[in-house]
């Protein structure tokens, strides 16, 4: 079934083309919902004074440059949107839009500064996954397009215009963020409940459920999977749906028919199939916490010459799977209030804008 807001989470299949992982996470909703409503910008607002209805009166302008109610009806259309008739009394969803084409006015003159650029073939790949995304061919998406009242070829260059800014942006801020283990020692101890208890284990898991009669297919797929995973895939592309990182868990408080496979089992081991009443499981530990436990009160709260050791003593005991998750919550975190700063302050400043509106 198509995606009725693919204009807007289309945007995060940008990862797979330019590898800004963080980008579709953290970019989309400021280029497309810049939050204009909160807090002073760098914008000089110049208020309209009373008049009546001009044709294409000028509404901001960047540098000199102007922007024109008719550039403002163009952008809000590429949007999948559109404009009351009457635009002069500076509604707030208006004066939205109209920050959102200045600010896409100011990235495109960085990236104009910077060289970037996109290829034919990069917009093919982009809106090539979108359609694969959303199972439909050229025409239907053409009609859908059309239903919303986007021209075909207006998209392609919103899409063209969507990338070079996200590269614009991703090579202002990736550079800026950079998590180390003193930040995951940090965020472990400012939540402390993410500390894994003594003698817990990272448990891994495949679960092929027999319901509905299919024990004997269920049988045979489980022991594919173990095969594969014996032969070295991955558990993610071996199990499939059927694979769940669980994470730490007591094993003591497991079901009793896995707790002498799990007490056996080395670390990184594939296990041997077992059965339950609801299906069969293949399991695999990848980290054990030491019975003596894990602490955080040697870690410092203000950087210190000793502060990155036990930071990272501590960080490499926890699992990995654990620790990349703290570092992308924090990187997120991180990464937008940089890309706040850049898009709010920073970029803002660097050119005269005027808002007349």
């Amino acid at each position: 079934m198509f995606d009725t807001e693919f204009f807007r989470g289309a945007f995060f299949v940008m990862r797979s083309l330019f590898c800004a992982r963080m980008l579709s996470i953290c970019l989309l909703s400021q280029l497309l919902f810049l939050s204009s409503e909160s807090g002073p910008t760098a914008f000089a607002e110049v208020p309209i004074a009373e008049r009546g209805i001009v044709l294409d009166m000028v509404l901001a302008s960047v540098d000199g440059e102007p922007l024109t109610v008719s550039d403002l009806r163009k952008y809000a259309r590429s949007r999948g949107g559109d404009l009351p008739e009457d635009i002069h009394d500076g509604s707030f969803e208006v004066r939205k839009i109209l920050r959102e084409l200045v600010l896409q006015n100011l990235l495109q003159r960085e990236a104009q500064a910077a060289g970037i650029e996109v290829s034919e073939e990069e917009v093919n790949a982009y809106v090539a996954e979108i359609m694969s995304q959303n199972e439909v061919d050229k025409e239907q998406f053409k009609k859908l397009l059309g239903e919303r009242g986007i021209d075909y070829e207006q998209y392609i260059g919103q899409v063209r215009d969507d990338i070079i800014r996200a590269r614009v942006v991703s090579a202002q801020i990736r550079a800026r963020v950079n998590i180390l283990d003193e930040d995951v020692a940090r965020y472990l101890k400012k939540h402390p409940g993410t500390m894994p208890k003594p003698g817990m284990v990272w448990l891994h898991e495949i679960f092929v459920p027999t319901a509905g009669g299919q024990e004997g297919a269920a049988r045979s797929e489980v022991h594919a999977m173990r095969g594969a995973l014996l032969g070295g895939a991955r558990w993610e592309a071996a199990g499939r749906d059927f694979y769940k990182n669980v994470g730490y868990v007591l094993v003591s408080e497991l079901r009793e028919e896995f707790q002498p496979v799990l007490e056996k089992i080395e670390i990184d081991e594939v296990s041997e199939v077992v059965s339950s009443t609801r299906g069969y499981h293949i399991f695999m530990i990848s980290s054990r916490v030491p019975e003596e436990g894990l602490t955080l009160d040697e870690v410092a709260e203000d950087d210190d010459e000793d502060e990155g050791k036990r930071s990272q003593s501590l960080v490499q005991s926890i699992d990995p799977s654990l620790r990349d998750r703290i570092r992308d919550d924090v990187f997120k975190e991180r990464y937008q209030a940089e890309l706040d700063a850049f898009l709010n302050d920073e970029l803002p400043k660097k050119y005269h804008v005027e808002l007349k509106l």
